[in-house]
């Protein structure tokens, strides 16, 4: 449901995810203060969507913020009123 794409500074790059026009829903980068160290791993997920919180914490892998996002999204989706419901 979500494309990602890769945005880069001068001192760090994240990955951004998007449905459509909507263009940064979440974002995840390697978190340079406590990464390497956090126990439940390096790269934190944050969220962009109206009434869900913004930082969502910590993951081991790019690919588990990714199955976050996505299961995050999908219930978000389900919740508004946006997804049709087989009749």
């Amino acid at each position: 449901m979500l494309t990602w794409q890769t945005k880069s500074t001068t001192h760090t790059s994240s990955e951004v995810g998007g449905v459509g026009k909507w263009g940064k829903i979440f974002t995840f980068h390697w978190d340079g203060v406590s990464g390497a160290n956090h126990p439940d791993g390096p790269y934190v997920l944050y969220s962009h969507l109206p009434g869900i919180k913004s930082n969502l914490g910590h993951f081991r892998t790019p690919e588990d913020c990714k199955k976050k996002a996505e299961t995050i999204m999908e219930h978000w989706i389900k919740g508004a009123g946006l997804m049709r419901r087989p009749e």
